[in-house]
């Protein structure tokens, strides 16, 4: 092992008695951080608003904010974005991160905060590697020649020269210390380049020369990166390329749709996978055990968390009255000043001690056009297993309901984008509705002899429809996302239109 890599274990390592402490007291570590966040916010606008002064137990804090949605912070972020100070959070803050609304199409702005960026954006890189270095003591991914290679971002223009307005790689890959250069792959310029095509093709050029021993990115973009590399090397898979590559993680999507394609370009098991949950307003949970994807929520990072049970308004629970297997809508107060935000997330727990979570989808996803209340979850979880019994290789999906003029049964309309489709796609459409079946009762009721809902209405797309679909959109990059459930025909509409023309 390289005295480099030795170092820089034995650093990030240094981390792990600070996450067996939440580990061992999760609620007086989260009480005790929003009491802090509370403190540091009595002199901003917002907490002269909601007499933060004389907020001090948890009831306190439920009763003296409510629970707010982007738009009800906007007007806040607006005042932000125009230079005036101390309006959510007392620190100056000149950084906002864009995210893409996926399904609502409309831009949102994200503050972040020093200490949000450092205390949460990157602490959480930090714990990653913590965590898998303390599983797998032996890895070796830092070295003198050994490369991470990153997919970069970009820049947006904002008429305030004060403000930087970026996504939220861009941002991190901004503030990163220049020691991490050393250790990364492209170079600084390559990647905020802000055509993504271009940028893809440069970072292929240059990482298939290069040792490059790990990556973290979305899946559907880093898949597309491989296939360069690949074109360029003319090699028959990535280890021919990068032998000493170890270690991928992820997040943005269910991995499970992706993992046959990465196991096949990543041969044997030297590989290792991360599933990470880090959002725009910071790092929230980590994958901690070999065996499983599920997450390890990080509670001491300046975040404070409440879970809503769906179809709650308002009555949040906090760690100690969560139960596992419950959806939940995740609630959270950041070091960067959004008080009670609903980030539109839904996880589930499944376990308690300690707490881990896995993603089962939005609050804006779901199908109930029937009254069958369908998540995403329950699709990616029938897809997957149709992919599997088939031998078929998916790259992404989208799902709306369908109801014919002068019909009164309705159905699903999947369109799907296959690497590999299956050879029996009547068989394949029949696993995917059984599998719904079993996953969802009040879907199960309702296809019952096709009372309210019909068979679903299977297509398959072009391979690479909704890349290139984002690709004529100028919606390349890992903020843009396909919307897989929707309750009206609108994206469906979009893409029929976008095959026709």
């Amino acid at each position: 092992m390289s005295l480099i890599n030795r170092f820089m274990r034995q650093y990030l390592l240094s981390h792990h008695k600070r996450i067996l402490q939440f580990k061992r007291q999760p609620l007086a570590v989260q009480e005790k951080l929003r009491t802090q966040l509370i403190h540091q916010a009595i002199q901003t606008q917002f907490g002269q608003e909601h007499d933060f002064q004389n907020i001090g137990s948890e009831a306190d804090f439920k009763q003296a904010i409510p629970l707010r949605t982007y738009e009800d912070f906007r007007p806040y972020i607006k005042q932000m974005m125009e230079g005036e100070p101390k309006i959510l959070w007392p620190d100056p803050i000149t950084w906002f991160v864009r995210s893409a609304g996926t399904t609502s199409g409309q831009n949102k702005f994200i503050p972040v905060s020093r200490k949000n960026m450092v205390g949460c954006h990157n602490q959480g890189t930090k714990d990653a590697l913590c965590l898998w270095y303390h599983r797998h003591p032996q890895a070796h991914i830092f070295s003198r020649t050994g490369k991470g290679l990153i997919m970069g971002g970009r820049y947006y223009a904002h008429p305030n020269p004060n403000i930087k307005v970026a996504d939220v790689s861009a941002m991190l890959i901004d503030k990163m210390a220049s020691i991490g250069w050393y250790f990364l792959t492209p170079d600084f310029k390559t990647c905020l380049l802000p055509d993504w095509e271009e940028k893809l093709h440069r970072i292929a050029e240059m990482s298939s020369t290069q040792n490059v021993t790990n990556l973290s990115g979305m899946p559907t973009w880093s898949l597309k990166l491989f296939q360069r590399v690949l074109d360029i090397t003319k090699k028959d898979n990535l280890l021919e390329v990068w032998p000493n590559f170890q270690l991928f993680a992820h997040g943005g999507v269910d991995f499970r749709h992706y993992k046959k394609h990465f196991q096949d370009l990543l041969p044997g098991d030297q590989v290792h996978y991360i599933n990470i949950y880090n959002a725009s307003e910071g790092f929230f949970a980590i994958q901690d055990q070999s065996h499983s994807d599920d997450m390890l929520l990080l509670l001491n990072n300046g975040v404070y968390f409440e879970f809503l049970p769906l179809g709650q308004n308002d009555k949040t629970l906090n760690l100690e009255e969560v139960e596992t297997g419950v959806p939940y809508e995740i609630i959270i107060t950041t070091n960067a000043g959004l008080w009670r935000y609903r980030i539109g997330d839904l996880i589930e727990f499944t376990s308690l001690k300690p707490h881990r979570i896995r993603i089962v989808g939005r609050t804006t996803e779901y199908l109930n056009a029937f009254g069958e209340m369908i998540q995403v979850g329950h699709t990616d979880e029938a897809i997957n297993q149709a992919c599997k019994s088939y031998h078929a290789k998916l790259n992404d999906y989208t799902v709306a309901p369908s109801l014919e003029k002068n019909q009164t049964l309705g159905t699903y309309h999947f369109l799907l984008d296959f690497e590999k489709p299956p050879k029996d796609i009547s068989a394949f459409s029949k696993a995917i509705d059984l599998n719904l079946q079993a996953l969802n009762s009040n879907y199960k009721k309702r296809r019952k002899n096709d009372f309210i809902i019909g068979k679903p209405k299977i297509e398959i797309l072009p391979p690479h429809t909704f890349f290139n679909y984002f690709k004529a959109n100028e919606k390349l990059g890992g903020q843009y996302k396909v919307p897989r459930l929707r309750n009206d025909s609108m994206f469906i509409d979009q893409i029929s239109q976008f095959i026709k023309s």
